[in-house]
């Protein structure tokens, strides 16, 4: 083995060649470079809402703690199981654990926010139960921990949307409405995107 590392300019065709190992090195932005760009595309000064979805991220493992030996995936499967049954209560459980232990996960975060945002919707208006502002308030939180990790048109499209609408159940109007108007915006442009 000469131990040479030939670096490429561009990619050709993958081929297999003994005593030999090939890679690809991709540039990504990291976490914090994505949660900048993000806050700066917010409509409206968000600062209270951002370190409030912080401090509810933080604050998962010591208020949601799963099972010891519990593992992530099985919880996400198990929210998604609920989530599809429409047990949103469930399936809040399950997506908190699991980002208990992985707060990292967009996708969860986004189910999260739609779960709390179903399950106000179902209790909202009741005489007994109506705690449809406190699952506002998750769902707000929820919502904005997946905008801050969205790295596409549609993920950010979506979290906003699910943003706007726990705004508007916490009679945030002036904020909902902004947050609206920008998923609107993001939407055209997945949509523009799809075509191209």
């Amino acid at each position: 083995h000469s131990k040479w590392c030939f670096l490429k300019g561009g990619l050709g065709d993958e081929a297999e060649f003994t005593g030999a190992t090939s890679g690809r090195v991709s540039h990504s932005p990291s976490p914090a470079v994505t949660e900048a760009v993000r806050q700066a595309e917010l409509p409206f000064p968000a600062q209270d809402i951002i370190d409030s979805a912080k401090s509810f991220a933080t604050s998962l493992p010591d208020t949601d703690a799963p099972a010891p030996k519990a593992v992530y995936g099985d919880l996400v499967t198990s929210g998604d199981e609920a989530a599809t049954e429409e047990n949103y209560p469930a399936a809040m459980v399950a997506y908190r654990q699991a980002l208990a232990i992985n707060p990292n996960d967009g996708a969860v975060w986004q189910a999260l926010a739609e779960a709390a945002l179903r399950r106000a919707d179902a209790v909202a208006g009741q005489s007994e139960g109506d705690n449809s502002y406190d699952l506002s308030y998750v769902g707000s939180n929820a919502a904005m921990n997946a905008f801050l990790r969205s790295t596409t048109v549609e993920t950010r499209a979506s979290a906003l949307r699910a943003l706007a609408n726990s705004l508007e159940y916490r009679e945030m109007w002036r904020e909902a409405i902004a947050t609206m108007r920008a998923y609107r915006t993001a939407r055209r442009r997945r949509c523009s995107a799809s075509r191209t």
